[in-house]
């Protein structure tokens, strides 16, 4: 069974560059997901900012905290990643602009039984006159 590519481009620089707008262009330039920046996979990020990220970085937190809310936050962003199909809220829009209604958005475990793999469903429904000429 063929599988798209998962590509994941990171975009890195200092604040107020326009690191969130180019993320933001790329995904509607290539029809891709935008999950975010890190710290909006872990709320222990929150905390680190109030201290500042650089002093929380640099200087206070010991070196395995800072490895450990890195970690969980692109585990968390890569479960984020998966538990959704790139595409559903676009097939979604252009479905009801066809005058189909989504009944049913779903997942359900894998047929071949692979770990962590899950298939996503979507079910529509089409009135009688959906499909006529107009």
């Amino acid at each position: 069974m063929w599988m798209a590519p998962v590509i994941t481009v990171g975009v890195s620089g200092p604040d107020n560059v326009g690191k969130t707008t180019q993320a933001r262009l790329l995904a509607r330039r290539y029809r891709a997901r935008n999950l975010g920046p890190l710290d909006d996979h872990d709320p222990r990020w929150q905390h680190a900012r109030r201290q500042g990220l650089a002093a929380w970085w640099f200087e206070a937190a010991p070196l395995q905290e800072v490895v450990d809310v890195l970690a969980c936050s692109y585990l968390a962003r890569s479960t984020a990643a998966q538990s959704s199909p790139p595409g559903t809220e676009e097939t979604v829009a252009l479905a009801r602009n066809f005058g189909l209604s989504p009944v049913h958005q779903g997942s359900r475990p894998d047929l071949h039984g692979r770990d962590g793999v899950h298939m996503s469903t979507l079910g529509f429904q089409a009135t009688a006159t959906t499909w006529l000429p107009r």
